[in-house]
């Protein structure tokens, strides 16, 4: 009887201590189960949290790359197999249970999955932007175009000047083409000296006085008449042809002196009027050429400073559009790189939040583990000890029997 009374006493205390095993068994379970629970959605929540900051990265990186020349070609779209997987919590229960297990990302499961039941599942596949084809040279900076080109106006040749024809020097006389007449020659012959009108006028006044005289003593006819009309030409000529040389050659040489006189100051008169129309034209050509060039040279000037101006003016608004684009350009590679430097946070964010899933479920499943070890090792406990208290009993009440029997 009383050991009937230890196996029911001892079986119920293992059976008590077996089921605080199994309730400690349940409650870690159940502990790692929300544990894991908690874990898996705050992943999901940072995941679901930094979707947006990740699809602006991808959004960004086509243009960021074409603006640097890297993958310049059309931008295209993809599934993204990402969001598919996260954005539903029971494809996620199924990835975590089916996919990770077989080595699978989130991105694999979702194409094995939309590929195995699509068209049962009847969900939208979400789509993201690509980049363009790789190796397509974009063009690094914003698009300007070449510097405006300015070619210096034709201004044509300098006017040309020829000095005027002023002709040549006159020879003589007022009348350039005139020349100094040559004097006549000196004649004191006696033919010249008895043709001189003053030798004849006094002959014919001798012959009339000697014929007078005569005839008023009637030898008019005679022979003394003659002969006094020879004495008288004789002496006549004999008295006045000294004079009348001298007088001649005086005469002479006065009239070429006079000539002379004329002819050098007609001469000089020629030259200084010559000297004044050139001195003139070569004042007038000096002039003219002055004004020309003057004029040619303010022409070329104003050309000059407009090209200058305009030059300058169309550089200036070229060099501010350059700036104003290329800011602008800066400005947008700025704020795609900012958008791009969201997407990379949230891959980090993800993936942190990856990592602290796989660390914070490491370490429940262990504690899990261990603590499973521990309850089932109290419950073994227990039935062995009870089953070890049995086996004693057992012995002890045959060892008894035996004892009590063989001394009956």
């Amino acid at each position: 009887m009383a050991l009937l009374v230890d196996a029911l006493f001892g079986w119920l205390g293992a059976n008590q201590q077996s089921k605080a095993a199994d309730k400690s068994l349940a409650a870690n379970q159940k502990a790692t189960d929300q544990s894991l629970g908690f874990l898996k959605e705050t992943r999901d929540q940072t995941r679901a949290d930094q979707e947006p900051f990740r699809q602006a990265g991808i959004a960004a990186l086509n243009p960021l790359m074409a603006a640097y020349g890297v993958g310049a070609g059309a931008a295209g779209t993809q599934p993204d197999w990402d969001t598919f997987v996260r954005s539903d919590p029971a494809m996620m229960e199924n990835f975590e249970k089916y996919g990770r297990p077989n080595g699978m990302n989130e991105a694999q499961f979702g194409e094995w999955f939309d590929g195995q039941y699509g068209s049962q599942d009847g969900r939208d596949v979400p789509t993201m932007a690509t980049p363009g084809a790789a190796g397509q040279p974009g063009t690094f900076g914003p698009e300007i175009g070449p510097r405006n080109a300015y070619e210096r106006p034709e201004m044509g040749a300098r006017p040309g000047f020829g000095r005027p024809d002023i002709g040549n020097r006159p020879s003589s006389m007022r009348n350039p083409a005139a020349a100094r007449a040559p004097d006549a020659a000196l004649d004191v012959s006696l033919n010249a000296f008895t043709a001189d009108p003053g030798y004849q006028f006094r002959q014919n006044e001798a012959s009339r006085a000697i014929m007078a005289n005569q005839a008023t003593r009637g030898l008019m006819g005679s022979g003394s008449t003659l002969k006094a009309l020879q004495d008288r030409a004789m002496g006549i000529a004999g008295q006045t042809y000294d004079d009348w040389r001298n007088y001649t050659t005086g005469q002479y040489n006065t009239n070429r002196q006079v000539g002379d006189a004329r002819y050098s100051e007609d001469r000089a008169y020629g030259a200084n009027t010559f000297e004044s129309d050139r001195a003139f034209g070569q004042n007038a050509f000096m002039d003219d050429r002055n004004f020309l060039t003057r004029a040619y040279e303010d022409d070329r000037d104003k050309s000059d400073a407009r090209f200058d101006s305009d030059r300058q003016y169309g550089t200036s608004i070229y060099d501010a559009d350059r700036a104003y684009r290329t800011n602008r350009f800066d400005q947008r590679i700025s704020g795609l790189n900012a958008l791009a430097g969201f997407g990379t946070g949230a891959n980090a964010a993800n993936q942190n939040a990856g990592q602290n899933y796989a660390s914070g479920a490491g370490t429940a499943l262990s504690s899990n583990a261990y603590r499973q070890s521990n309850a089932y090792g109290q419950k073994a406990d227990a039935w062995s000890g009870f089953y070890g208290g049995l086996n004693a009993s057992i012995n002890n009440a045959g060892n008894a029997f035996m004892k009590f029997g063989g001394m009956g």
